[in-house]
């Protein structure tokens, strides 16, 4: 059995999330695996607590909600104050939230952890915005993993597909539903809700943020085109680059119109492969019952690659929330493994 140290940077939704997921699927990836996760530090902004990778392991130790006021917890314990290169490595996880234009903090500590030789899994769009080349060419020559499916559609497969199973293609264009809040919006309207209430309604049930603006104006769509773009292409284009539109100002009626049409409005992200340069935007589409993700329906997701020798091939689904992106951030830590 492989025992490898984790350390947990965050615990907001997603972060919890993760916690619940390294207790609940334990015994799969021992049995499966041959792996042995073990939570060996937990940081947030306040401080952290850290153990030894003996007590760590007895313990296997699960952080409540009551994470600061325990005995164990050290206020303004600093991660980047943690001399890694004396431990037995293992893998940092990035649940934190960072600028899009700096890619801070996350970009601190991303930097941190590869160069003390530990892998890194992110949920953190912004230090991979930031400063993508620089990240990926440091964990290449370091040999470590950074792994980012969390960042590019959380629970859809994404880039697993793009890179793996469509290995020896052309891809040729990309269109994809990659926020599952704006595709909620849309669909709800579809049924005859305003804009206003459907997104009242999406806050009530946890799928909206209490500030959506990342979302309905397209920002994250935008952020996760980027990321595929330049993970597929190897494209240095950043996210000025990226035509984006979004929900602000589309009316019922309008969707309405286009349902009575028997199609359907989207928020695509899409990258187009012309014969001299790539076009990234995001994208306000009307959709024929023709097109692989018309019924992509609630908070899901899908994404369509249109390749040289596999023609479309589609993904749909994927989780969209906190236990989704969870889940994405487990699967890419024993991917690194195995």
């Amino acid at each position: 059995m492989k025992e490898i140290p984790v350390i947990l940077l965050g615990k907001g939704q997603v972060g919890q999330a993760f916690l619940n997921l390294l207790i609940e699927k334990r015994s799969l990836y021992q049995e499966r695996y041959n792996l042995d996760f073990f939570l060996q530090g937990i940081f947030r902004s306040t401080g952290g607590a850290f153990w030894s990778k003996q007590r760590a392991r007895e313990a296997f130790f699960y952080p409540d909600e009551q994470l600061e006021s325990k005995t164990f917890w050290q206020s303004g314990l600093n991660f980047l104050d943690l001399p890694l290169e004396k431990l037995a490595p293992g893998v940092v996880v990035l649940a934190t939230v960072s600028s899009l234009k700096t890619g801070e903090p996350g970009l601190a500590y991303l930097r941190h952890a590869l160069a003390q030789g530990w892998h890194v899994v992110t949920a953190d769009k912004g230090p991979l915005v930031a400063h993508f080349a620089e990240l990926m060419t440091s964990a290449r020559t370091s040999g470590l993993g950074l792994k980012y499916s969390a960042c590019t559609a959380a629970a859809l497969p994404a880039l697993d597909v793009a890179l793996t199973a469509l290995a020896g293609t052309e891809i040729i264009r990309v269109e994809g539903i990659l926020n599952g809040t704006t595709n909620y919006l849309l669909t709800r309207m579809e049924s005859g809700l305003s804009y206003e209430e459907a997104l009242r309604e999406a806050q009530q049930k946890g799928i909206a943020e209490p500030d959506p603006t990342r979302d309905v104006a397209g920002w994250d769509t935008a952020v996760k085109i980027l990321l595929l773009a330049r993970s597929i292409f190897g494209l240095e284009m950043s996210l000025e680059d990226v035509q984006r539109e979004g929900l602000t100002g589309i009316s019922q009626e309008e969707v309405e119109s286009i349902v009575q049409q028997g199609k359907a409005l989207k928020l695509l992200g899409i990258i187009e492969r012309q014969p001299n340069k790539f076009i990234l935007e995001v994208k306000l589409t009307v959709l024929s019952s023709a097109h692989p993700l018309f019924y992509v329906r609630g908070a899901e997701k899908g994404i369509c690659f249109t390749t040289d020798t596999m023609s479309q091939v589609t993904v749909i689904g994927g989780r969209s929330d906190p236990r989704g992106a969870a889940a994405a951030m487990l699967k890419d830590m024993i991917n690194i493994f195995i």
